[in-house]
């Protein structure tokens, strides 16, 4: 999983500030965290990756490792407080959902009423005999929080792939085969609207020397 540097320094800067603690060496603390990173990443396996506590459990120790005590429970504080503040906006997503007035955008941009059993009948489809292996339950978490209102389609395909590559594991390793399937039904449409052709089309000789043709003029 990508990790951003500047965020990690971010977020202690504000733990800094708040016990007045001199920044001099906080981009030696943050290098320090970055390569613990690398480190880390270079033993995973394939399937794997790293997730936010881990990073954020690393900033707290490398902070009391350089003895800032004091800015490690000013990071813990503000690590807790971002937490509940994720917390409130996703009870907010959750009752604007509810409501109704939680909207997306559709790729003619059109609006229309964000419909989550909308996105988990399309998903029970393509995940067919895998659904007792890759619930969708697994993935509803991961949509509701990061969704915004008037999100494009095309975004939250992107996000279904990103969350169910996310969810691959030495224990679980058919999430992989979701996020290929998630990923070809969305290329499949693309073709079908580009091309104009029908699925069952998009394999023809005929479809493949039409697509050739286009290669080779532009």
């Amino acid at each position: 999983m990508p990790f951003d540097v500047n965020r990690i320094e971010c977020a202690m800067s504000k733990a800094y500030e708040a016990t007045n603690t001199d920044i001099l060496d906080i981009t030696i603390i943050v290098d320090d965290i970055y390569q613990e990173i690398r480190m880390k990443q270079n033993l995973l396996k394939e399937e794997e990756y790293i997730d936010v506590e881990y990073i954020q459990d690393l900033v707290e120790k490398t902070l009391m490792k350089y003895k800032h005590f004091e800015t490690a429970k000013a990071y813990i504080l503000y690590r807790q407080e971002r937490k509940k503040q994720r917390e409130k906006e996703l009870l907010e997503k959750k009752e604007q959902v509810q409501k109704k007035i939680f909207m997306v955008t559709k790729q003619n941009g059109q609006k229309e009423v964000f419909d989550r059993k909308k996105i988990e009948k399309t998903y029970l489809y393509i995940a067919k005999e895998l659904t007792e292996t890759c619930p969708f339950e697994e993935i509803k978490y991961n949509l509701e929080k990061y969704i915004i209102n008037e999100i494009k389609t095309i975004d939250i395909t992107k996000l279904l792939i990103k969350t169910t590559i996310n969810l691959i594991s030495i224990q679980n390793t058919k999430w992989e085969y979701i996020a290929g399937r998630i990923a070809s039904t969305d290329l499949y449409h693309q073709v079908k609207k580009t091309r104009k052709i029908r699925q069952e089309q998009i394999y023809t000789p005929e479809s493949y020397l039409a697509l050739m043709e286009e290669y080779i003029k532009n």
